[in-house]
């Protein structure tokens, strides 16, 4: 099952961690490859009818959904996928139409959204989001949806 063949890969790195000797960046990278391959395999995803931009397009949102609450997510992003900003700026824009930034940005307002719906504070929220501010957040969240998250709230409730 993949939750098991996490469990191994995690246990394996967490080794190589522990006791590195010469081989370990290899064995990190090595499992990395699994790592993604378990990723794309659980999407159920058919890996002959994606080119690699592609699934490089398709671990990067994976990344950003379970992410987002990093503050600045693309240097991260980037060392994730081993390539430069310049390449995933470029990537973004050819198959998803907007820049990185700007895509995560949407998905943290959708999160917001729910988790707002879902009964936390406006301060709870920016917070799990990484806003170091709370009106960071508010003024963020009607850029984006064009009313605060305080009024989307009076609204659910009124």
């Amino acid at each position: 099952s993949t939750a098991k063949e996490l469990e191994e890969i995690h246990r394996k790195c967490r080794r190589e961690v522990r006791e590195p000797d010469d081989y370990s960046a290899a064995a990190i990278r090595s499992f990395r490859s699994w790592l993604d391959l378990c990723l794309v395999r659980s999407a159920g995803v058919d890996r002959r009818r994606l080119s690699p931009e592609k699934m490089q397009i398709r671990f990067a949102i994976r990344w950003m959904q379970e992410h987002l609450s990093v503050s600045h997510p693309i240097a991260s992003l980037c060392d994730y996928l081993q390539i430069s900003s310049s390449n995933l700026h470029r990537l973004f824009v050819r198959h998803v139409g907007e820049s990185p930034v700007s895509h995560f940005q949407k998905l943290k307002m959708i999160q917001a959204q729910k988790l707002l719906k879902g009964g936390m504070s406006v301060k709870e929220v920016a917070y799990h989001l990484a806003y170091q501010h709370p009106n960071d957040f508010s003024r963020a969240f009607k850029i984006f949806l064009g009313r605060s998250p305080t009024k989307m709230l009076a609204a659910r409730s009124g």
